[in-house]
């Protein structure tokens, strides 16, 4: 049996638990600051596109930015 059916299996089985660890992101979220010499990381950033109005009648959909290291890990 390969490993991705055990790893299914035992899943499936209950035998593994999963947690979950992602963060939203917000302008609020926290971000690397370096020293001051080195180069700085983005803070996340969130530009609204368009929220089923006239710039968009039928979507809803944002422009981000970051830095590469954003987030969980």
């Amino acid at each position: 049996m390969s490993v991705l059916s055990q790893l299914a299996g035992s899943l499936a089985a209950g035998k593994i638990k999963v947690v979950d660890l992602t963060e939203t992101l917000s302008p609020e979220f926290p971000h690397i600051s370096l020293p001051p010499e080195m180069g700085q990381a983005w803070p996340f950033r969130i530009e609204e596109v368009s929220h089923y109005d006239e710039r968009g009648p039928a979507w809803y959909w944002n422009n981000f930015s970051c830095g590469e290291h954003t987030g969980t890990h």
